[in-house]
């Protein structure tokens, strides 16, 4: 990805439109962010495949990046057979950095991420840190391509996920085991409109 500049995206979704190239000829990143490294070392061979869906979902964590494809597995939805990515961001924080390179390339994406809102009287730095990410988020995504869905309270919690099975067994493996034990019926409608939205 050290060379985005030179990638190009053939596709052909609408047979009306025709085939459509897209490239990004514009810098994505100023020299002083030094984004340069951060392209460099994010963009994996997991996460390129982002280039080759038809939508991409941005995720914040690998319990997410396990979970959602499980899920939709339960309810009978084969996402990959829609074209639907998942993209773990490696955090919160980097999820603007994704959608930034979504957005240049043209590619249609949904962003998943906790609320983690601001209680009514609180005013510790951590929430008014989530508040102002959630706001950073908010501004990085294209309208056109994006779509943000805001998870209150948390996908572990949705799950109903214990602290205790977390420590035990890991935050992703304990949210897998989960959901491989939960019969279909019982996903929570939160999650199961994810997944209708994400396909459509």
């Amino acid at each position: 990805m050290s060379c985005y500049d030179s990638v190009t995206l053939v596709s052909k979704s609408d047979p009306a439109r025709g085939t459509e190239i897209f490239q990004c000829k514009q810098e994505m990143f100023s020299p002083s962010e030094k984004n340069y490294f951060k392209v460099l070392n994010e963009f994996n061979p997991e996460r390129n495949e982002a280039f080759f869906a038809k939508k991409a979902m941005l995720v914040e964590g690998p319990s997410e990046k396990m979970g959602f494809p499980s899920i939709a597995k339960k309810l009978g939805v084969d996402l990959y057979a829609h074209g639907v990515s998942i993209i773990e961001c490696g955090g919160k924080p980097n999820i603007p950095f994704f959608t930034k390179v979504l957005n240049a390339f043209g590619i249609p994406y949904m962003v998943v991420h906790d609320n983690d809102p601001i209680e009514e009287g609180e005013t510790d730095k951590e929430s008014i840190r989530h508040f102002k990410l959630n706001q950073t988020i908010e501004s990085a995504v294209d309208s056109k391509l994006g779509v943000i869905v805001l998870m209150d309270p948390e996908f572990e919690d949705i799950l109903k996920v214990s602290k205790r099975q977390s420590d035990k067994l890991g935050k992703p493996f304990a949210v897998f085991n989960t959901i491989e034990k939960m019969p279909s019926e019982q996903i929570d409608k939160r999650l199961r409109e994810i997944i209708t939205k994400v396909i459509s």
